[in-house]
């Protein structure tokens, strides 16, 4: 949940896998089998639901396609929830 709130609150920049942990963890690289196990799980969820094209990925690199969601709200209300920044 955390990893797909971190991505809407990039608004859908890609994020790279470094910066991800950097948030999410406080940059263990020891996380990184685990990041890519979350995003592998978060991907075929939204697959199983017709919405594979919420999650955008190239190599080294996520987002969140905005183009076909409708946010509304202060992303940073999520950055403050969880403590990023």
């Amino acid at each position: 949940m955390e990893l797909f709130a971190y991505l809407i609150y990039k608004q859908g920049a890609y994020c790279t896998n470094g910066e991800i942990i950097s948030v999410l963890w406080d940059g263990n690289a020891n996380k990184q089998p685990y990041l890519r196990k979350l995003i592998s799980d978060m991907r075929e969820c939204f697959r199983n639901v017709g919405a594979e094209d919420l999650i955008l990925k190239k190599y080294g690199a996520i987002g969140v396609n905005i183009n076909i969601l409708q946010i509304t709200g202060d992303p940073q209300i999520i950055a403050d929830e969880y403590r990023w920044i």
